[in-house]
């Protein structure tokens, strides 16, 4: 059983689906709003959602047991949830804690209640962050601090828990194509209806990251094909940028 966080749309929809046919069972998450979408995946998934806001500190530990209580293990997490608010070095004290509560304190809380559960399975940990963990961007001052964290978090643990045989792994992502940010650029920047595509023409390799192409690496490292991976925040982005 895989539990991935913020999995009622974009990228986490993308790696639940890929983890459910390649015979996992996928526990879906989303905030309240996303409960129709949430239970619509599920059900072709043949998963369970489960709601909760990840700024509440409490939440983390309820998601955890409820999967917990209805598999009874957990083999997998996949800390994916999270806000890309844009903010530079304006940002208000209010604004900078609630994208670090949700980007970096919750899937540290996550982490922190699956592990007993990982531990009895040999299970596995995979954290989705950002190429700006490395490189940052000033309208996205908050975002790319909180992305760092997470970075840092997966190595640090990882060498804590290998003896335990779990592993931990990352990925910073480079731009990839959600309905969210296909309306972001739309609504925010006043660009085209087929910006995606004008765009994605001219990328290294043709077009922008899709959600299905994150499962699939996603899948790997979850999988007993990466046994020996741990520790490791890969570069999943086409573009290159200096570090």
């Amino acid at each position: 059983m895989i539990l991935v966080t913020g999995s009622a749309t974009g990228i986490g929809e993308g790696i639940a689906r890929r983890v459910a046919a390649d015979g996992a069972i996928p526990v879906i998450h989303g905030r309240g709003e996303e409960r129709t979408s949430g239970e619509r995946i599920a059900s072709e998934t043949g998963g369970i959602f489960v709601g909760g806001e990840l700024s509440d500190p409490a939440e983390p530990a309820r998601i955890v047991g409820a999967a917990v209580e209805r598999f009874g293990r957990l083999d997998g997490l996949v800390n994916n949830a999270g806000v890309s608010w844009r903010g530079g070095i304006e940002a208000t004290v209010e604004f900078f804690d609630q994208v670090l509560a949700i980007n970096a304190r919750a899937p540290f809380l996550l982490t922190q209640s699956a592990l007993p559960h990982l531990k009895a399975s040999r299970g596995s940990i995979v954290n989705i962050s950002s190429s700006l963990a490395r490189q940052g961007a000033p309208h996205l001052v908050p975002y790319s601090m909180s992305k760092a964290a997470l970075a840092n978090m997966t190595r640090a643990l990882s060498r804590s828990f290998a003896e335990n045989g779990v592993r931990i792994n990352g990925l910073n992502l480079g731009w990839t194509l959600t309905p969210n940010e296909r309306a972001l650029n739309v609504e925010t920047n006043d660009w085209a209806e087929d910006w995606p595509e004008t765009i994605g023409e001219k990328q290294p390799l043709g077009r922008l990251l899709l959600p299905e192409d994150i499962g699939a690496i996603v899948a790997f490292l979850l999988s007993d094909e990466a046994r020996m991976v741990t520790g490791q925040v890969w570069d999943f982005d086409q573009r290159s940028f200096s570090g």
